[in-house]
C-alpha cells in the first residue's frame, strides 16, 4: 500500500494506491480487530532502495494487551516518524495512518464532518488525506477545482501546501482567509474587548444574516454567466 500503483515486470500489482477501498483492512486493523490480517509490515524507502522496516505482529501484540482495556497501541512506523527531525512542510501520513485516523478519512463523503482534538493529534492531516480519498474515489462527481482548503494565515496555508500534491492532487486551490479578501482588502485594525465580543457574539450572526438577506434585489436585465472552462455565455432572463 503506498501513495500509487506499482507493478512488477510481469505486469503483476505490488502496490495499491492507499485512497482504495481494499487498503480499509490494512489502515484500521488492531489488535483487538485485526481484520484478517496476521501481520503489519512498513517499509521505509529511499528511491528504489528499502532502508529499514517495522513489523507489528497481531496475535503477538493481542497476547501483550489482553490485561488492558480497548488499549490501542501506536505502530512503529508512527513512533518514528514521530522521532524524526521536523521540517517547515507538513508531510503525508500514507505510511503512518492510524486506524481511527482511516475510518475519518473514509466515511461517506455525503455529510458534515468536523474532527476535533488537541494540538498535535492530525485533525489537518486527516482533513487533507480525507480530501485525496474522496477525490479518488469519486472522480466522477467531484474534481480538484471542485475544492477549497481555507486556512486561518498564510503561515498554516504554507506548511500544508505540499501535502495535497504529494498524494497526487495538485489542483486543489489552497487559501488562507486574508487571501480570501477582496483585492486591495487589508486587516489592519485592532477592536477593543467589548466591541469584539459583541462582533464574535451569536446575536451578530443574526444581524449579518439579516443584512445579507436585505440585499438581495430582482436584477433589472438579463444576468450574464460564463461557461466555465470557456468564453461561452448563457444569459438568464431577470424575471426567472
Amino acid at each position: 500500500m503506498g501513495r500509487q500503483r506499482i507493478y512488477d515486470a510481469d505486469k503483476q500489482l505490488l502496490v495499491i494506491n492507499w485512497q482504495a477501498p481494499a487498503a480499509t483492512a490494512y489502515n484500521q486493523a488492531t489488535a483487538g480487530n485485526p481484520n484478517g490480517l496476521l501481520r503489519k509490515r512498513a517499509f521505509t524507502a529511499e528511491n528504489n532502495r528499502i532502508l529499514d522496516f517495522q513489523d507489528t505482529v497481531f496475535k503477538e501484540l493481542a497476547a501483550a494487551v489482553a490485561e488492558l482495556e480497548q488499549w490501542e497501541s501506536p505502530d512503529d512506523a508512527l513512533l518514528d516518524a514521530l522521532s524524526t527531525k521536523r521540517s517547515g512542510q507538513m508531510t503525508d501520513i500514507v505510511r503512518t495512518i492510524q486506524a481511527a485516523q482511516d475510518k475519518i478519512v473514509r466515511m461517506g463523503k455525503d455529510r458534515l464532518l468536523i474532527v476535533q482534538g488537541g494540538p498535535g493529534t492530525g485533525k489537518t492531516a486527516v482533513a487533507l488525506h480525507r480530501v485525496s480519498w474522496i477525490l479518488f474515489n469519486y472522480q466522477d462527481e467531484i474534481r480538484p477545482q471542485d475544492v477549497l482548503v481555507v486556512g486561518p494565515n498564510p503561515t498554516f496555508t504554507r506548511y500544508i501546501r505540499r501535502v495535497l500534491p504529494d498524494l497526487g492532487d495538485n489542483d486543489v486551490v489552497q487559501q488562507s482567509l486574508p487571501e480570501m479578501l477582496a483585492h486591495g482588502v487589508k486587516v489592519a485594525a485592532t477592536e477593543p474587548d467589548d466591541v469584539a465580543a459583541v462582533k464574535g457574539s451569536a446575536m451578530m450572526a443574526d444581524l449579518v444574516a439579516a443584512g445579507l438577506n436585505d440585499r438581495i434585489r430582482e436584477p433589472k436585465t438579463p444576468v450574464r454567466v460564463q461557461m466555465r472552462g470557456s468564453g461561452r455565455y448563457i444569459e438568464i432572463p431577470a424575471a426567472r
